[in-house]
């Protein structure tokens, strides 16, 4: 009875790590994936869509059947690289993660705000309008003090036909198909001495806006473009006096404050051509009745 014992012992310690032994090398054996699948599909009564070019030449190694059928695809993600979409509690779809072509990085670029963009003062807003800082942007080649009018005849689009100043032609519209707000205030008329100067005083004038490839639905009327011009409506804690002189005019302003919710700006501007007719009024003159049956005895 003891020999049978010891010799039943002796076979068990053999048998016990053989077999676990080959239960081991069982589960780190790696298999065709297509195989694996197969295993799957019998062992949790599913089944797996895919094309042959997808699982080809993938090995893996066997996973646990004693898992969940969750944790066997989570094992088969990990080991194939491959995508298992769970379509219901049946049918599994495998498809590939990489499509062949090279990742595409897309990056965000901040926004863009072009400053300065003809002269110091004027910048481009998103919405396509063209901003001028009245206070701040340069004289333009050829002229003697900032003018709001001639700087927008700068902007690309934006001509003068008859070369006047107020005469303002937007897109190839005539002048008359332009909005001029001032302040909000429709201005029907905007230039003097038969358009060769502007009306509107630029040293009080704080924003100009200008619109010239659409516009708001509100400005009905302004087919080409339209132009608003605003004064500052910040009140300054002290009076701003200022004035200038040219052989055309003298002009003026101030900027009087009152108390702090309220300020009384004022400007003027006077010609003197009807005491001295200069140099700068002449040539004036001879533009405005060039190429026309007036001449300037006629008119004495």
């Amino acid at each position: 009875m003891n020999s049978l014992t010891t010799a039943l012992l002796i076979f068990i310690l053999l048998i016990v790590p053989i077999t676990m032994l080959n239960a081991q090398e069982q589960s780190d054996e790696r298999l065709p994936l297509t195989f694996i699948l197969s295993e799957v599909e019998d062992r949790y009564n599913i089944r797996f869509s895919y094309g042959d070019k997808t699982v080809e030449n993938i090995v893996c190694k066997r996973p646990s059947y004693t898992n969940t059928l969750e944790e066997v695809i989570l094992s088969l993600k990990a080991c194939s690289n491959l995508s298992f979409e769970i379509l219901n509690d049946r049918f599994i779809v495998v498809t590939s993660t990489t499509s062949g072509s090279p990742e595409m990085k897309v990056e965000r670029l901040n926004e863009v705000v072009i400053e300065n963009y003809l002269t110091r003062g004027l910048s481009k807003n998103v919405d396509g309008k063209i901003r001028i800082a009245t206070q701040d942007f340069n004289i333009l080649p050829g002229l003697t003090e900032p003018d709001i009018l001639q700087t927008i005849q700068s902007l690309p689009g934006v001509i003068s036909v008859d070369e006047r100043i107020s005469n303002i032609n937007i897109r190839g519209g005539t002048n008359d198909q332009n909005l001029i707000l001032f302040e909000g205030i429709k201005m029907y008329q905007s230039g003097h001495f038969f358009g060769l100067i502007s009306a509107f005083y630029p040293y009080l004038a704080e924003e100009t806006n200008v619109s010239k490839n659409g516009t708001s639905a509100k400005y009905g009327d302004g087919v080409s473009g339209v132009i608003t011009i605003n004064n500052s409506n910040t009140i300054d804690q002290k009076n701003t006096y200022g004035g200038g002189l040219n052989l055309l005019s003298a002009d003026g302003f101030s900027k009087i404050s009152l108390n702090e919710s309220s300020e009384l700006q004022l400007s003027a501007r006077r010609s003197f051509t009807d005491v001295v007719l200069s140099p700068t009024y002449n040539a004036y003159f001879d533009r405005i009745f060039r190429d026309s049956e007036f001449n300037s005895e006629s008119n004495v």
